[in-house]
């Protein structure tokens, strides 16, 4: 699913996600930093508050979606 270049104030666009380990890593633990270098905006996980800048974030599961809403 491509991610759009360009957002609108006041829009949200989804962002779909996968993560696909090549092994049997039962114990593996996933995080994901965020890091805005362009525009005004936030990201979350789906219907969730809003990621706060350079943070780490532990993924609860391998598949998911973002929100991004551009303010």
């Amino acid at each position: 699913m491509p991610i759009p270049t360009e957002v609108e104030k006041n829009e949200t666009v989804e962002i779909r996600c996968n993560l696909v380990s090549e092994g049997n890593y039962q114990e593996a633990k996933y995080t994901i930093r965020y890091f805005q270098n362009q525009g005004v905006g936030n990201l979350a996980f789906a219907n969730q508050k809003p990621f706060e800048p350079n943070d780490t974030y532990q993924m609860q599961k391998v598949s998911f979606e973002f929100d991004v809403k551009e303010e």
